[in-house]
């Protein structure tokens, strides 16, 4: 999730990630996310993350045995607020319409999201 400023990414919730490979995640400045483009509501598929060379810690990547990757923004009314991503383990290729069902998930996230920082103000 995006902070308040909209300058840092922070872990909000993962789910088959190691422990190990959680505790390095920390905090990412925004405009330093390989996949970045998804802040603007983008779908960005990375094939072979190993082969990307945007991508940062590549040995942790190869020690969590991560291989592919689908990312998609959780952009609410054009404010983005977080990246939804998903990894495989194994090779794969997205198609467009799983890429569009991402893009879709993550948009409903942030009108949640969006809804439910309204309740709490």
């Amino acid at each position: 999730m995006l902070d308040e400023q909209g300058a840092s990414l922070r872990l909000a919730a993962s789910e088959g990630l190691s422990d190990e490979y959680l505790e390095q995640a920390g905090t990412l400045p925004a405009s330093e996310a390989f996949d970045h483009p998804a802040l603007e509501g983008e779908a960005v598929a990375i094939d072979d993350l190993m082969q990307y060379p945007a991508a940062v810690s590549l040995d942790r990547i190869r020690a969590e045995g991560l291989k592919s990757m689908l990312s998609a923004g959780l952009v609410f009314r054009g404010q983005p607020m977080g990246i939804l991503r998903l990894y495989t383990r194994t090779p794969r290729h997205f198609t467009r319409p799983e890429r569009g069902l991402l893009q879709s998930i993550g948009q409903q996230i942030a009108s949640a999201g969006a809804n439910a920082r309204l309740l709490e103000s």
